[in-house]
């Protein structure tokens, strides 16, 4: 049985994303938006020089706004047709070949994108990066393009106004270079999970790992680590399913945090005159129509002072 799609639209959620050059050890913006003008060249590329790792990449102007496509073609193999009528046969070399889409929008600034799906099988935030590492140059020859999560900021928020830092532990992905020199080099806790368990990297799963001050730390020791549950939560170490900070308050009282990487999504309406053909064009209109919201959203979570409104 066909189940009955529900009138009246749509809704579909986009992730925002935030760019950025890695230049040596630093993470720094971009310094301008990806223009209108070069995804509209990228798109008069001849279509097999837009494929790469298996998508296919390509621009689209929806209401005046140059979008990214990216397009990941369906397997068919093993996959039945089904009609309306519920006829149902084979695919066949004769079909229309399908594919999953996804829509990329450059925010204003240069620095942020949204990523809007219409499939989960879609592509996503590592197509993207591939996409930039490709054809968009970096800032410098021996700089990489970074796409990370915009994370809400409730919780560095907290972390930032708390008295005191006394403990942080992370749960990260073993293959995450939890232990390479850049971090021994510039970050505490780093330099002393190296020290512990003497640069070993585990080939699956995740490694848990912290750092706690004695009863007589220093405000500088307890500084360091506030900047440290900073710098792993944004860069994405910590998982949802672990990680913690434990903080002292203003009023003196310790309190233990549990982190929840609560990374910024938006609703975004989609409308099709048949509900039963909402297009990947509806998507991307739908996406359009609400790029001033997303932008005031992202704009909003982008600052201390202002508590992000929830979905």
């Amino acid at each position: 049985m066909i189940r009955p799609r529900p009138k009246g639209g749509f809704s579909r959620t986009c992730s925002v994303y935030e760019l950025a050059y890695r230049i040596k050890r630093k993470s720094v913006p971009p310094s301008s938006v990806i223009s209108d003008a070069q995804l509209k060249r990228f798109g008069a590329l001849p279509h097999e020089e837009r494929f790469h790792r298996g998508v296919m990449y390509d621009s689209l102007q929806v209401g005046g706004i140059w979008l990214l496509a990216m397009y990941s073609p369906i397997d068919t193999r093993f996959l039945s047709y089904m009609s309306s009528t519920g006829e149902v046969r084979d695919v066949s070399s004769d079909d229309v070949p399908l594919a999953y889409p996804t829509a990329v929008l450059f925010l204003r600034g240069g620095s942020r994108v949204a990523i809007l799906k219409g499939h989960r099988s879609a592509p996503g935030p590592d197509d993207l990066h591939a996409f930039l590492e490709r054809w968009m140059e970096p800032a410098t020859p021996d700089s990489k393009w970074i796409v990370n999560q915009l994370l809400r900021t409730d919780q560095l928020r907290r972390i930032r106004e708390a008295k005191a830092v006394t403990e942080v532990t992370v749960t990260a992905a073993a293959d995450d270079d939890l232990l390479s020199e850049h971090h021994r080099d510039t970050n505490p806790l780093m330099s002393d999970i190296a020290r512990t368990v003497r640069g070993e990297k585990f080939p699956h799963g995740a490694v848990t790992v912290g750092v706690k001050l004695d009863a007589k730390y220093s405000p500088d020791e307890s500084e360091a680590l506030r900047k440290t549950a900073e710098q792993e939560l944004s860069r994405g170490t910590i998982r949802p399913e672990g990680g913690s900070v434990t903080l002292i308050g203003s009023d003196g009282r310790e309190e233990l945090m549990r982190i929840v990487r609560d990374h910024m999504t938006i609703k975004v309406a989609v409308a099709g005159r048949d509900p039963d053909q909402v297009s990947f064009t509806n998507l991307a209109e739908g996406m359009v129509s609400a790029v001033e919201e997303i932008e005031s959203r992202v704009e909003a979570a982008g600052r201390l002072d202002v508590e992000p409104p929830a979905d």
